[in-house]
């Protein structure tokens, strides 16, 4: 019975040290979640040339992928009996992943913030081999700079816009605009849905100053020569309301916001109030 019993206890602590191990391993780092918890990451971003192999692509060409480098390695915890969410240390960046156009920024939108400070928020999952760039763990979600840029703030030119909720009005001419849209947003030659938007053109170029604290608002524009605008429903704000007031001069008013989705073809976008001729 005492042999017995020593047997038991030593199992007991081989299971116990075998349970610690990723504990053990993790050591030092911090440790995330694979999804579907939602977790925040903090990195610089980095664009880089990626082939994925012909069986995925058909052509093998050249695609640009978005890694979020860490400030010191991290650890995921892997989930017990997932075929691909496995246990990973030593983690020292994240890929970025954008399943469609709508979700949040598009890849254009990033190359403005490549080298810069960022904070995402979204679900980590596992590389498969057949998608391998090189990075065990990505991540889906939403990124926003962390910092504001003090040169950028301070070379800023006199009579710069604001974002929402300020109201601002800009003078300029309306013009109506096609581009492409669903399913790729890419080109209409290729299959894409034309979409046609009414575009303002401001008669002198503006700057729109980011809101640091904004999720979507926070990128600074200058030189603003083209701003999308966005029509309401209700009277005063419809299509119908102002269509006798295309490719004229007019002054709008209005509440300026940030492009985020597919659906947005200029990099500011102005949600229309009333409009003026002038």
């Amino acid at each position: 019975m005492k042999e017995y019993d020593v047997y038991m206890r030593t199992l007991a602590a081989v299971a116990l040290l075998l349970a610690c191990w990723p504990c053990a391993a993790h050591a030092g780092e911090t440790c995330l979640d694979y999804e579907p918890a939602q977790v925040t990451i903090t990195g610089i971003l980095e664009e880089r040339e990626y082939i994925p192999p012909p069986k995925i692509s058909g052509l093998g060409n050249p695609a640009a992928i978005w890694i979020v480098r860490l400030p010191k390695p991290a650890c995921v915890r892997g989930v017990p009996n997932h075929p691909h969410n496995r246990d990973e240390n030593n983690i020292t960046e994240i890929q970025l992943t954008i399943v469609t156009p709508l979700d949040g920024l598009m890849y254009p939108e990033y190359r403005k913030l490549r080298g810069k400070e960022l904070e995402v928020t979204g679900a980590l999952y596992h590389s498969q081999p057949a998608w391998d760039t090189g990075t065990a763990v990505r991540i889906k979600g939403y990124l926003r700079q962390t910092k504001e840029d003090p040169t950028e703030l301070a070379n800023l030119p006199k009579g710069c816009l604001s974002y929402e909720p300020a109201v601002v009005f800009i003078d300029g001419v309306i013009r109506a605009e096609t581009f492409p849209g669903p399913p790729e947003f890419e080109d209409i030659r290729k299959g894409d849905r034309p979409m046609t938007y009414w575009i303002l053109h401001p008669d002198k170029p503006r700057c729109v100053k980011g809101d640091f604290h904004s999720g979507i608002n926070d990128q600074t524009e200058l030189n603003v020569q083209r701003m999308q605008l966005v029509m309401g429903y209700s009277k005063g704000t419809r299509y119908d309301d102002y269509r006798h007031l295309v490719n004229k001069k007019v002054r709008v008013t209005g509440r300026l916001y940030h492009a985020h989705t597919g659906w947005h073809v200029t990099d500011v976008l102005l949600e229309v109030e009333r409009i003026q001729t002038r």
